[in-house]
This record gives structure tokens, sequence and C-alpha cells, in this order.
């Protein structure tokens, strides 16, 4: 989805936990991260992502329109790949 509005993205597949995969994102000096594991699919229903800014530590939840337009970075997404290719 956020290829298809010419954001750049990177998948983080097969990390295993949720700190693993963040220090692959740490590695990769990624500014932000998109958490899309199960706990985050009740807010794809409202079209809306958990952002973690890795500079400040800060997460929040914003819409998937405002990520694209406002986060001019390279985000790595985190969870199933066959989850978020749906």
């Amino acid at each position: 989805m956020l290829r298809e509005k010419d954001q750049k993205a990177v998948l983080c597949r097969g990390v295993g936990s949720v700190k693993r995969a963040m220090k692959e994102v740490v590695s990769q000096s990624l500014r932000y991260a998109v958490m899309m594991g199960t706990n985050e699919l009740p807010l794809l229903k409202q079209s809306r992502i958990l952002v973690k800014d890795m500079s400040s530590r800060e997460q929040k939840e914003v819409s998937i329109d405002d990520f694209v337009h406002s986060y001019q970075s390279y985000p790595c997404l985190l969870g199933q790949p066959s989850r978020l290719q749906k």
C-alpha cells in the first residue's frame, strides 16, 4: 500500500521478536518503524498504523494517509509478511 503511493518502504520479515526487529531497524539506520503485527490489526481496519520514531523513541497512531504524506524517511514494516500482503 505504501509503495503504491510512492512511499519507500523496507520489509523486515522473519526477524522473530519485536526487540530483534528493532535492532534490525537500528542497524539499517531507518528513521521510522511501522509496527504491523497481530496486535495492530484492529488499527489497520480503521486505516491507522502505529509509527515509532527511532530518533526520539516516541510512538503514536497515525492515519495511513497522514503517514504517506508526512513521513519522508524509510519506514521499516514489522510483522508477519503473509498478513502484510493482504
